[in-house]
């Protein structure tokens, strides 16, 4: 297991919090999910859901604009016409399990 390094809270000067704080809850999401998914039993399968582009964004821990702007990227992007996306719910967390 690598040791995380988390500063002391005191220490942190007043312009580093807000980073400090978007850092540790995009943590949090992601060892949510992975938990869930570690969890999960296979023989339970479930049906994909596509999420709206704000919900996407509050399970990532990131904003709408990311998003769109990393769109053509993400494997987890579906693409419902020439204007509106969506997102896939399992393909979130299966690309978040990969990148931790």
């Amino acid at each position: 297991m690598t040791d995380l390094y988390i500063p002391d809270p005191v220490i942190l000067d007043l312009e580093e919090i807000p980073m400090a704080i978007a850092q540790y809850s995009g943590l949090i999401g992601q060892l949510a999910s992975r938990l869930m998914i570690e969890r999960r039993n296979p023989q339970q399968e479930e049906e994909d859901v596509l999420l709206t582009v704000a919900e996407a964004a509050a399970m990532l821990s990131c904003t709408e604009k990311w998003l769109y702007g990393r769109a053509k990227t993400l494997p987890f992007v579906k693409h419902i016409n020439a204007r509106a996306l969506r997102f896939s719910k399992k393909g979130i967390i299966a690309w978040i399990a990969k990148r931790h």
